[in-house]
């Protein structure tokens, strides 16, 4: 069982900032010994989310992303909190677009949105919440067997 440990940061909403986040993510995630194999998916998960906030939240370039990294009992918490616009990827209308693209073939596929799609078969799972006009996104991983 690990220790319990908590991170907070803030970084600015720029896409060209992911470095910043992945060189947190990666230091957390040695820090308290997570296997390459989860610290990936980690790291594959948060900059999906990132790019995301970046691209479509209206956030202002000078707003912070608010990262919170939670470790407790052998579970990784973290926890995307920003402002701008109300956009929630996990709702249903959305995932539908999503569904009926992928029955496209290839070629005549708009590009993007399968992110969501991603984090959720890497993720145990995650969730979208709209508190105080801001924006939370929370993904959720199991490190048992780690």
């Amino acid at each position: 069982m690990r220790k319990a440990d908590i991170s907070t940061f803030f970084i600015q909403s720029k896409i060209e900032n992911w470095l910043k986040l992945q060189k947190k993510l990666y230091n957390f995630t040695k820090k308290n010994s997570i296997s390459n194999k989860n610290m990936n998916k980690i790291c594959l998960a948060c900059e999906e989310i990132f790019v995301n906030i970046c691209k479509y939240s209206q956030n202002k370039f000078n707003d912070s992303i608010e990262i919170n990294i939670i470790l407790e009992y052998n579970k990784i918490k973290i926890i995307f909190k920003y402002s701008g616009i109300k956009f929630d990827p996990l709702d249903h209308e959305i995932q539908q677009k999503t569904e009926k693209e992928l029955k496209k073939n290839v070629e005549n596929r708009q590009i993007g949105g399968m992110g969501i799609r991603i984090i959720k078969k890497i993720m145990d799972e995650i969730k979208y919440e709209r508190k105080n006009g801001e924006n939370y996104f929370f993904i959720f991983l199991d490190l048992e067997g780690d």
